[in-house]
């Protein structure tokens, strides 16, 4: 009776071990999200407030821009070709969750904690690059003076996709939209085209392109017309792209937009309790970035 009772009890000891470890095991640190920007000026922008906007959510995020600035498709395609094995034309900027990651290397003598591979690029190429990390999304996006233009995006785009495809085959593909240029800006003028119908050109050579092979697309140029919209914006008044006579980069303000559209579609999250907010930006306009956000940026088909 003594043995039975024993064995009981052993039984009853194994049992609440395996039920506890197991639901230990369910509970996992999250991994940053991997993201590689092949890019421009139009994309290292997003750099500035993404790391604090993601810490402020509670979100990791692992973010590598590679940038040329002005570098289109055509450009980025003729670097992957070339056969210059030392030809590293790209600066290469990385936070890893809200640390610049060369320093806190350097820093650090527990390199481990921030990957690996990445101690002696801080310039490189595509193809090196994309074998240097498990990445989960890659974006890509064509030069904003080229971006109105449909014919401009293949073949050299194709080239592009299919260099990420085969050297970084888990990860997702996503187009950055980029925006229409403030009014003012000479180029405009020069093409013949309003601002509107830049917008209009470039939403619709992005939507086609990014058809043929069923990305998603990060709608950056959507939502910057919104604000015009609902502002709304006179002019240069009030824009949230353009600073003195640059009439086309983002300007301050845009860029923390930027940074807030960017979280919600990377993470499928709602950006609204976003703490963060940098001071010369208003809390009426942070209210209505986020409530542009929400409106602009679809859920992923992937959940």
């Amino acid at each position: 009776m003594i043995k039975k009772t024993l064995n009981l009890m052993c039984i009853a000891i194994v049992s609440f071990v395996t039920v506890f470890s197991a639901g230990c095991e369910t509970v996992q640190e999250q991994k940053p999200l991997r993201v590689l920007m092949i890019g421009n000026s139009f994309s290292i922008s997003c750099m500035k407030h993404i790391p604090m906007v993601a810490k402020s959510l509670g979100l990791k995020l692992d973010i590598t821009s590679m940038y040329i600035g002005g570098c289109s498709l055509q450009r980025h395609a003729n670097n992957i070709v070339t056969n210059n094995v030392d030809f590293r034309p790209y600066r290469i900027d990385r936070n890893w969750c809200g640390k610049d990651y060369f320093t806190e290397c350097i820093r650090n003598t527990d390199k481990s904690l921030y990957g690996s591979g990445f101690e002696n690029l801080k310039h490189n190429n595509i193809p090196q690059m994309l074998k240097c990390g498990d990445w989960d999304i890659v974006t890509i996006q064509q030069a904003s003076g080229y971006s109105w233009q449909p014919e401009s995006y293949r073949p050299c785009g194709d080239l592009v996709v299919k260099t990420i495809r085969e050297l970084a085959p888990g990860a997702e593909i996503v187009m950055q939209q980029t925006w229409s240029y403030a009014v003012g800006e000479k180029r405009l003028s020069q093409w013949g085209i309003t601002q509107d119908e830049m917008y209009e050109k470039l939403r619709c050579a992005y939507r086609d392109f990014a058809a043929v092979y069923g990305f998603r697309i990060i709608p950056m140029g959507d939502a910057v017309q919104e604000w015009r919209k609902r502002l709304p914006v006179k002019g240069t008044e009030g824009e949230v792209v353009g600073r003195g006579k640059d009439l086309y980069h983002l300007g301050p303000a845009g860029e923390y937009f930027q940074a807030l559209l960017w979280t919600s579609f990377l993470f499928d999250v709602d950006v609204t309790s976003c703490a963060y907010r940098p001071e010369y930006v208003s809390v009426e306009q942070a209210a209505l970035m986020k409530q542009i956000v929400k409106d602009v940026v679809k859920p992923s088909k992937l959940k």
